[in-house]
Order: structure tokens, then sequence, then C-alpha cells
């Protein structure tokens, strides 16, 4: 709709953008920069998120890292402690870390791999699978 409709705003994701030739904005941050919507700039941001024991994450929008765009999301993935087919896991965990690596940035348009404390917390619940 935002393609057909002059002077109008949305909020998607770059990729969407990207399709149907709409322009990105660049995204004032805490450092006093401007950042546009790229995956490393998204990663920036959340390579500076706090998560809790339950899993819960805290993004710093004060970040002061010069090129994080403050405007980012992450999505969960669920998963089990106690699968009851065990000779599964190792799968379960060898596609959790695909998502998570690198490796995964060339099959969706703007998937970024995780950072930081992002990174640190996924290896850990990831080890947690079982």
């Amino acid at each position: 709709m935002a393609a057909k409709t002059k002077y109008s705003i949305t909020y998607a994701e770059v990729s969407y953008g990207t399709k149907y030739n709409l322009k990105s904005t660049a995204v004032g941050n805490a450092s006093g920069n401007f950042a546009l919507p790229t995956g490393d700039a998204t990663a920036a941001f959340l390579g500076s998120a706090t998560v809790d024991a339950k899993g819960i994450f805290k993004f710093d929008y004060a970040t002061k890292e010069a090129g994080a765009y403050t405007i980012g999301v992450i999505t969960y993935m669920l998963g089990d402690s106690d699968y009851k087919d065990k000779a599964a896991v190792p799968a379960i965990k060898q596609w959790a870390n695909l998502v998570i690596s690198p490796a995964c940035t060339n099959l969706a348009p703007d998937f970024i791999a995780i950072t930081g404390n992002l990174k640190k917390y996924a290896d850990a619940a990831i080890a947690k699978l079982g």
C-alpha cells in the first residue's frame, strides 16, 4: 500500500522496501549519528542488549554504539529441554546453530547473524536443548 500512496510511511523489513522500490530512512541514535537499517547497524543495536535468566531481552535504546540502528527486533526459537526422541537432539541443535550463524545470512534478505550478548545467550540456550 505504501508503494501506491504518495508521501506515506510504512514500517517494514528493508527487503520489502527494496522489492517495492521504497526508500529507507536513517534513524538518529544516542551517539549523535544517524544509521540506515542495514544488517550491521541492526546487529550493533541488538548486540548491546542484555538478557535476564528467563530469556527476556532489554534493549539499550541509548546505546553509544556509533553505527547502531535502534529499531530492531529479535525472533525467539522455542525448544524443549527434554525431547522424547533423544536421537533427534543433535539435528535440532545443528539447525539452531545454523539459524544464528553467519552462514544463514545468505538464506533470507537482510537476515543478520547475531553477535554480542545475544549470541552468548543463544549459545547457552541451545546447549540446554535436550
